[in-house]
């Protein structure tokens, strides 16, 4: 990891009505960009540490047209500030809630009916083609999408994914998250917690979790302090750029600080794995064309 991506002691981020302070509380995620050639070195850390960060990985040109493709949706709910520029995702005063009260969102018929750079980010030959080396071996991804726009206050409690997806996979079952522009940690960026991969009884039981079947929030905990006391780890995150992309597993806590300004905080994360491995029934999978 460079000086220049290094995030400076005594910043301090907002998460669960608390501040975690970077030295303390958090630390700067490290990128795996000196191994992203050699797909046996990410494999080996991909099983020993269940995340990976690439800095410029996409190309920068198609993750603007993705974003703004997201934003033309938000503006047309009426969710973008009058008389602001739409790339600078300003929101508007009913913050991000339609009149009944809802959240501007994206759906899956939006995605597929007007969002094919997006579509190419994810899911296009070039993120397959990665995937399919990283997995050695032929991949698909999930049908859906999932386009987070949060809006001022908004933050992701901690938890694994495994309550939610990937309960009849095998553990690679990898999540994709890219952020669809440029995320400081004041926008409220995705934060992981290194280490927590290995904490096997938390895996055996709330790992085992159905949130789906169950109903519940599949939520760990709302209190990050909780995690930083009981399990003696840090939180880690970055300040995000176009192209960057962060892959971890489903026994990985993560979760995202606030978003404390005026603007629109957006990404998108997607899953895949290998075509040939069971998968979890409550999803369905794109037919890949190549």
């Amino acid at each position: 990891m460079s000086a220049k991506h290094e995030i400076p002691d005594g910043i301090i981020g907002r998460m669960g009505g608390k501040e975690l302070v970077f030295g303390e509380h958090l630390v700067t995620l490290p990128d795996a960009n000196s191994i992203l050639d050699n797909p046996d070195a990410m494999r080996r850390r991909l099983a020993d540490e269940a995340f990976l960060f690439f800095r410029g990985l996409h190309d920068p040109k198609l993750v603007a047209r993705a974003r703004r493709e997201v934003l033309q949706e938000i503006d047309r709910q009426g969710g973008i500030a009058p008389d602001t520029s739409l790339d600078d995702a300003v929101i508007a005063d009913n913050n991000g809630h339609l009149p009944d009260g809802t959240r501007i969102g994206v759906d899956e018929d939006q995605v597929r009916g007007g969002m094919a750079s997006l579509l190419e980010l994810v899911s296009g030959e070039g993120m397959l083609g990665f995937f399919d080396d990283l997995l050695d071996g032929p991949v698909r991804t999930y049908t859906h999408k999932w386009i987070r726009i949060y809006q001022p206050g908004t933050a992701t409690d901690v938890h694994y994914d495994a309550p939610y997806m990937g309960r009849d996979a095998p553990d690679l079952v990898i999540t994709a998250w890219t952020p669809l522009g440029h995320i400081s940690v004041d926008m409220g960026p995705i934060v992981l917690v290194p280490g927590s991969n290995r904490l096997e009884r938390l895996k055996a039981d709330y790992g085992k979790e159905d949130a789906i079947r169950e109903r519940s929030t599949g939520y760990l905990t709302n209190d990050p302090l909780d995690v930083i006391d009981n399990y003696d780890l840090k939180f880690a995150t970055a300040v995000f750029e176009p192209g960057d992309m962060l892959l971890f597993t489903k026994y990985i806590l993560h979760g995202s600080l606030e978003n404390t300004t005026d603007r629109y905080r957006l990404s998108t994360d997607t899953r895949y794995q290998r075509a040939d491995e069971k998968h979890d029934e409550h999803y369905t999978f794109e037919q890949r064309t190549a």
